[in-house]
């Protein structure tokens, strides 16, 4: 059976969601976050479900910034398509692992070349007392904002291949650094570079948003900037995913550990 998935299913869904927890961070954050009403605010969705009985198979969520975010390992366009149905909003994209995402991009028809990213990406996690302490790592600020403005034009661009504007990136950091989500590496009292905790849960974050400017590179800076942010987290373990080899040898060289692989594809 598949239904609109309410509160009254939250802790079926947090049970199936903790037996696959590295590829389901954001689903498991953003309903913390968001929870199952939606009035399009930043981490909410409209959620849908399957089920066996009382237990939850597959979640799909369409999230309020117009993708679907999925974890549903044997019905995923089922799942999307019937999310779809409910929320009667337009598509934006997929993300999940990468079979249930190229799943769904094939169930519904697109081409590749309908997608301004279809990507990918190595699935990584690490046990966070793991990780060797570092120095320069700390909480962005509002003072830090025109920099950290300028860099997430720039990620976007290199990064997904898309034009952000300025304005809403203005709007995402001060979002972020509200919420303790976004940390700059800085040293001598330069910033040289800026990553966050784009999904968090009791027992773990995701990091996302890593970024360099293409100046500082191939010095250590998105190496010692993950080890920090992880050292800050008070969690038990850190994800991540990655396609470029360079930053997935940095990964690695921190102590992440390959453990599957991310899917994301953006339309155009």
């Amino acid at each position: 059976m598949i239904r609109q998935a309410t509160q009254t299913d939250a802790e079926a869904i947090e049970r199936f969601l903790v037996t696959v927890p590295d590829s389901s961070m954001i689903l498991r954050s953003n309903l913390r976050a968001g929870g199952f009403e939606y009035s399009g605010q930043p981490y909410q969705g409209t959620y849908v479900a399957s089920f066996e009985g009382s237990e939850v198979t597959g979640v799909a969520c369409h999230a309020w910034n117009g993708n679907i975010v999925l974890q549903a390992p044997k019905n995923a366009p089922e799942l999307a398509k019937r999310v779809l149905e409910v929320s009667k909003r337009e598509l934006e994209g997929f993300i999940g692992t990468w079979e249930q995402v190229e799943a769904c991009r094939l169930a519904f028809g697109f081409a590749e070349s309908e997608f301004n990213l279809l990507a990918r990406e190595v699935l990584m996690s690490v046990r966070v007392a793991e990780i060797a302490a570092v120095s320069g790592v700390r909480l962005a600020a509002l003072t830090d904002l025109e920099q950290l403005v300028k860099w997430g034009v720039e990620f976007d661009r290199e990064a997904l291949f898309e034009e952000t504007p300025p304005a809403e990136w203005r709007a995402n950091f001060e979002r972020g650094i509200a919420a303790k989500r976004w940390f700059v590496l800085e040293e001598n009292g330069v910033l040289l570079a800026m990553g966050a905790f784009n999904a968090r849960t009791p027992d773990a974050v995701q990091l996302g948003g890593i970024y360099t400017p293409p100046e500082g590179r191939n010095r250590g800076a998105a190496r010692r900037l993950v080890a920090g942010m992880l050292r800050l987290s008070n969690v038990e373990r850190g994800v991540l995913f990655a396609k470029d080899p360079a930053a997935i040898r940095s990964y690695l060289a921190v102590g992440f550990r390959e453990c599957g692989n991310y899917g994301l594809a953006f339309l155009k």
